[in-house]
C-alpha cells in the first residue's frame, strides 16, 4: 500500500437519535482470521529444477483452474529454458524461488554464495518491480552435496533474506506419493484438520521423478473442489502471514454511532508487508459497511452480523462505518 499521500480519515459522529452509541460488547472483538480470507486450510504446491514439464503441463493445467504454484527455478542448467521462465512465466499466477544456479551443491561458503547469487540475479531481473531487499523463498538442491555447518546455513539465509519452504520428505509426488488419491489425501488432511499442508514435485507427465499427468489432475480437481476452504498461496506469502498473524494485535481507538477506528498493530518490520484478515462484528442494521485503511477503500457485506476485510499491520488507522 502507498501511505504517503493519505489523507487521514476522522470519525465524525452522526446525530442519529435511533442509534446508541456503540460499547466494545455490543461490536465484539475483532478476530484475525487463521488463515487468509478466513479459508478453512492452507495448501501449497511446489515444483523443483525448472523442469520442460512444468512449462509444457503444470503451468498450463494451473492457469486453466486458477491455481497457482511455487517454481524453484535453477537457470544454469542445461534444460532451461529462459524465455519461457523470464518472460512468460512471469506474466502468469506462479512464483519463482531459489534453487541456485546450476543445483550442484556446494562444500564451502564461497561456492554457495556463488550459487545463491547467480541464481537471484535472474529473479531480480524478472520482478524489476518488487521491492529489494524483500523475503524470497529458497530450496536446498537435492542429491547435490551441500555441505556448509549450521552457523554458515543460517548466516547465508539471514544475509539473502531467505526462508525455506516447508521440509519435502515425505511430501513429493512421484517420490513419496504416487497415485492421485495419495496426493488427494495430503489435501484432505489439511481440510480436516483446519492445517497448512504442501506437495512438491519434480517432474509431472514426464521429465525425471515423474507424477503421471491424470494423478496430477486428481489433485488439482479437488483443489478446485474445495477452493471455497482453500487459501492456496506460496511459502512467501504464507510465512509473512504466519508470522504477522502471531504477533498482530487489534485496538478499538474510537466507537461512536457513526462509525468505528481501530488500529493494527504488527512486527514493524518492512519485510512483512502482507495483508491480514479480519472479522469485525458490527450492529445488526450495519448491513454494508465501508472499510478505509490510508488510501485504500472496501465495501462489504455483513454476514451474520460480522464483515471480513483485509488490512495491513502497522499502517494507519482502520475506520469502518455504515453505508446506509
Amino acid at each position: 500500500m502507498n501511505y504517503q499521500h493519505m489523507v487521514r480519515m476522522a470519525v465524525i459522529p452522526c446525530v442519529v437519535a435511533a442509534l446508541p452509541v456503540l460499547a466494545l460488547e455490543t461490536t465484539g472483538e475483532t478476530r484475525i482470521a487463521k488463515w487468509k480470507y478466513d479459508r478453512q486450510a492452507a495448501f501449497l504446491l511446489m515444483f523443483d529444477d525448472s523442469e520442460p514439464s512444468h512449462l509444457k503441463y503444470v503451468i498450463p493445467e494451473l492457469e486453466k483452474r486458477d491455481l497457482m504454484g511455487t517454481f524453484f527455478i535453477v537457470p544454469g542448467a542445461p534444460w532451461y529454458d529462459k524465455n519461457a521462465w523470464e518472460t512468460k512465466v512471469p506474466l502468469t499466477r506462479m512464483e519463482l524461488g531459489n534453487h541456485t544456479l546450476h543445483h550442484s551443491g556446494a562444500t564451502n561458503s564461497v561456492v554457495a554464495e556463488a550459487e545463491i547469487a547467480g541464481c537471484q540475479e535472474v529473479l531480480h531481473r524478472i520482478y524489476p518491480d518488487r521491492k529489494n531487499p524483500r523475503l524470497i523463498v529458497f530450496a536446498y538442491p537435492g542429491g547435490s552435496p551441500w555441505t556448509l555447518s549450521a552457523a554458515e546455513k543460517a548466516a547465508m539465509l539471514k544475509q539473502n533474506h531467505f526462508i525455506t519452504r516447508p521440509p519435502p520428505a515425505g511430501h513429493f509426488g512421484g517420490v513419496d506419493l504416487k497415485t492421485g488419491t495419495a496426493l488427494v489425501q495430503v489435501l484432505d488432511r489439511a481440510l480436516t484438520n483446519g492445517s497448512m499442508e504442501h506437495l512438491s514435485f519434480h517432474g509431472v507427465g514426464g521429465d525425471w521423478l515423474s507424477v503421471s499427468l491424470p494423478d496430477f489432475t486428481q489433485l488439482l480437481d479437488a483443489m478446485v473442489a474445495n477452493r471455497d476452504k482453500l487459501w492456496v498461496t506460496d511459502p512467501v506469502s504464507l510465512h509473512k502471514y504466519e508470522s504477522e498473524r502471531d504477533q498482530a494485535k487489534v485496538q478499538v481507538l474510537e466507537q461512536q454511532p457513526g462509525g468505528l477506528r481501530l488500529a493494527l498493530h504488527g512486527l514493524k518490520d518492512p519485510l512483512y508487508d502482507e495483508a491480514l484478515t479480519l472479522i469485525t462484528p458490527v450492529p445488526a442494521d450495519w448491513k454494508k459497511c465501508s472499510v478505509t485503511q490510508g488510501d485504500q477503500v472496501a465495501t462489504v457485506s455483513a454476514v451474520q452480523g460480522s464483515i471480513q476485510y483485509e488490512a495491513l499491520p502497522d499502517g494507519p488507522d482502520i475506520v469502518i462505518k455504515p453505508v446506509r
